[in-house]
């Protein structure tokens, strides 16, 4: 279930394009402004995230590396992360079904208490960084 590589290239152009506006130069993407530049990619990237954390990773570090070579060190890059308007990918925990497998879901709540057999065999996690 690789994605290959042309298709991990044209989705990175599809993020480089989205990086070179005004909008996103930072490393959390507001997913209204992805909306607002590219309706299809901000749909495909909600159902299908697989296929689009990498390419957007590798571009928006290769936008920090033509910022300021020095930011990063080589073999470093940098994670992205994205805010704003989920639509109904935007869920509690209640409401977060077996459906959402496989697609970028916002989950909104607080833990106030866990005990029991954890149900979660795999998660990804990315640590977002902000640069100036």
């Amino acid at each position: 279930m690789d994605v290959n590589e042309e298709a991990m290239a044209v989705n990175k152009r599809a993020f480089l394009d989205f990086l070179d506006q005004d909008v996103g130069k930072g490393l959390t993407i507001g997913m209204e402004d992805l909306h607002n530049h590219n309706l299809e990619l901000a749909r495909r990237y909600l159902f299908n995230p697989r296929d689009f954390m990498q390419p957007a990773s590798d571009a928006v570090t290769e936008v920090a590396r033509n910022l300021d070579p020095k930011f990063l060190k080589e073999g470093e890059r940098v994670m992205v992360g994205f805010t704003g308007p989920f639509g109904f990918h935007r869920v509690t925990p209640r409401d977060l079904m077996s459906s959402f497998i496989g697609t970028m879901v916002c989950v909104e709540g607080i833990v106030t208490k866990c005990d029991g057999t954890p149900f979660l065999l795999a998660s990804i996690w990315s640590h977002v960084v902000q640069f100036m």
